[in-house]
């Protein structure tokens, strides 16, 4: 994995990266993505997602409003929700979990010419890499809908009849 990969997946050396070096490795990296085509499917899969928990993310801002006294934009509190939820398609995510796990063993294999034990090398992704890749996830999820957030809101203030 490449040091800007392993930065943004959560295994740099954290102590030694201030937070502002992050976060600008992580959005550069995500603005990458963005303009390579990589997230089609998970602007399919937001658009769903907001579909379904239109009704949850409108409780939300009402809610908030209620509690804090203030407005607060629909967009805003779409990615609050977003945070919150931490998924938007978990078979999608799990899929794509699936095939990071199975690249590491194949550099794990081409490292040692051993054939690598699947559970294994799952275990140890999981420990070493998924928070930092669910994060990852989730920071992609809000990029986007700040890129189309038009067309977010449009969706979200639709009335479902």
């Amino acid at each position: 994995m490449s040091e800007e990969g392993q930065m943004i997946c959560g295994e740099s050396n954290a102590n030694s990266l201030n937070s502002q070096q992050y976060i600008t490795a992580e959005f550069t990296n995500i603005c990458k993505e963005y303009t390579e085509g990589k997230f089609s499917q998970e602007e399919k899969d937001l658009e769903v997602y907001i579909n379904e928990h239109k009704l949850d993310v409108m409780n939300l801002k009402v809610h908030l409003e209620v509690q804090l006294h203030r407005q607060f934009d629909m967009v805003q509190v779409l990615k609050l929700y977003i945070a919150k939820t931490k998924t938007i398609n978990a078979m999608h995510e799990n899929k794509k979990q699936m095939d990071e796990i199975f690249k590491e063993c194949y550099f794990r294999w081409k490292q040692t010419n051993i054939p690598q034990d699947a559970a294994k090398v799952a275990l140890d992704w999981a420990r070493l890499h998924a928070p930092g890749w669910r994060d990852h996830e989730i920071h992609g999820y809000i990029f986007l809908v700040d890129q189309k957030q038009w067309h977010y809101r449009k969706i979200l203030e639709e009335t479902s009849l």
